[in-house]
Order: structure tokens, then C-alpha cells, then sequence
């Protein structure tokens, strides 16, 4: 699975800390990431890399975690992709990644980007939301309102009969490639009554027995 990033290791705490030029940055335009054209890998960019093109693209980062000892940062800026050898892509491209722990970063990166994009003006009295410098929270001046990263706990089942598998395949959706059984918890439901439930749903298959992985 993506977050099998071993023997690397993911350091999600928050910092308050400026950015280096050694520093990677994500830079996402709705569903495509910035990635260097000519490798074969996602080979995210530095800041040392735009530095002559963009030289104020450091002190306007948010930084968002470390893998091992490389530093991770998030600009908003668009349109980086005048830089030669750089251009957004698709970020299906991270279901393809043999690095793992590559599209590990790339995917989190997409998820904290679209929290900050859709939380820039306070859902209780409309003023713009401030960014926290002690924690990944952001908060109103106005009215005090606070919020923090939404999580969505899901299941994904592997359903199997001996050495076979099943798979489904959605009916009208962008992605068109067989898959597992998968599903979102519903609130006040445990995982364990996710799957029962995602099964009965998808293929119409009751659930009695199963192993936790």
C-alpha cells in the first residue's frame, strides 16, 4: 500500500519553520502536481530550482512534514510551469510510482493543499481564516472559530474465493481500471461494520467472517 514507505520514515509534526533552498516544495493546480518532465520518476522540485525565476517563492511556503531528514513545503503560487523542464501532471500519476513513498508525499501534499484551499474564509461569519504558527490549525480573528484537518477513515476488503480475487468496476467514473471493494465510514460506524456494509453494497455478498490486516 502507498503508506508502506519502510525503511523511510514519515515525521508528520507540525513546525513553524522557514524554508531552505535545499527544501522540496509541492506546488498542486487542482488535480496535477508539479514534477520535473524529464525523469521517469515523480522528482519533485526545490526551491533552489526556481530560485533565479522565482526567488520570493521560498518565503511564501507552509511547511507540511519530513520524510527521513528532506523537508516538505507547500506554496500556492500557479502557473510554475514556465520554469524549463517542469509541468503539472496528473495526480493519478502517484498510483503508478514504484517509490512509494514518492507518491506517499505527493498524495498527502494534494490532501493538506485542497484542506487549506477549501478553509480560507471561516464557515460560521465569512471572515478569512489565519494560519496557526504552534499547530496545523487555522482559525478566525473574528469569531474564534478553529479547525483542523479533516480525516475520513475507510476500508478497503479483499474479498477471495481460494486464489481468486474480486474485483468491482464503477459504472461512470474517471477512473475505469478494476479495484478492491472500498468504502467510507459512516459516522458512529465501526470499521469492522464498514466492510460488512461496503460488501453488501457494492456486490451484494454477506460478511460473517473476515482478518484485519
Amino acid at each position: 500500500m502507498i503508506h508502506d514507505i519502510e525503511p523511510r520514515i514519515f515525521n508528520n509534526n507540525f513546525e513553524n519553520k522557514k524554508a531552505e533552498s535545499k527544501d522540496l516544495f509541492l506546488s498542486y493546480d487542482g488535480d496535477t502536481v508539479l514534477v520535473r518532465e524529464d525523469k521517469d520518476k515523480l522528482w519533485y522540485p526545490s526551491f533552489s530550482d526556481f530560485k533565479n525565476e522565482y526567488p520570493h517563492l521560498i518565503d511564501n511556503s507552509q511547511f507540511l512534514f519530513t520524510i527521513d531528514d528532506i523537508n516538505y513545503y507547500l506554496v500556492e503560487k500557479k502557473g510554475l510551469d514556465t520554469v524549463k523542464g517542469w509541468g503539472y501532471i496528473s495526480t493519478n500519476r502517484f498510483r503508478s510510482e514504484i517509490k512509494y513513498w514518492r507518491s506517499f508525499a505527493g498524495v498527502v501534499g494534494w490532501q493538506l493543499n485542497r484542506w487549506y484551499e477549501n478553509h480560507r474564509f471561516c464557515s460560521k461569519c465569512g471572515k478569512e481564516m489565519k494560519r496557526s504558527e504552534k499547530e496545523r490549525m487555522l482559525y478566525c480573528e473574528s469569531c474564534g472559530f478553529q479547525v483542523y484537518p479533516t480525516i475520513s477513515p475507510c476500508v478497503i476488503v479483499a474479498v477471495h474465493n481460494g486464489d481468486r480475487l474480486l474485483l468491482t468496476k464503477y459504472a461512470g467514473r474517471a477512473y475505469t481500471n478494476y479495484a478492491l471493494i472500498a468504502g467510507f465510514a459512516e459516522i458512529g460506524e465501526s470499521l469492522e461494520q464498514t466492510v460488512i456494509r461496503e460488501v453488501k453494497e457494492e456486490v451484494g455478498l454477506d460478511v460473517k467472517k473476515f482478518k484485519i490486516l
